[in-house]
Parts: structure tokens; sequence; C-alpha cells
């Protein structure tokens, strides 16, 4: 398996639309990838075993 096919199936995996409360929610590979680096940013400066979710209230109409 090369890094090209992991990369692939993974892009195949996240750009599918995941069920939420009746409708059906699509996230961009990069918008992904930039949420993920700063929710981890964000946990690191609050300090050890945390998570953190990154969120833009403005992109978000449930």
């Amino acid at each position: 398996m090369t890094v090209k096919s992991i990369e692939d199936k993974m892009l195949k995996v996240v750009s599918q639309p995941v069920p939420f409360k009746g409708n059906k929610l699509t996230v961009g590979a990069k918008t992904l990838i930039k949420k993920a680096d700063e929710a981890m940013y964000m946990s690191k400066s609050l300090g050890k075993n945390r998570y953190t979710f990154a969120v833009e209230e403005e992109n978000v109409s449930l």
C-alpha cells in the first residue's frame, strides 16, 4: 500500500456526507485538516489530557 493510496482512501471517506439530525453534513478535506490542527493547538495551550472542538458558529446551521 502506498502513501498515495492511503491518501485517496482517506479523502474518499472524509468527503462522504455524514447523517446528522435528518440532514447530511459535508466537510472538505482541507477544512477538516485545518480545524483539527486548530483544535490540537488549542488543547495543547490549555494543558494535558484535554480535547477541543474547533467550530465556526457562522458556518453552523442546524
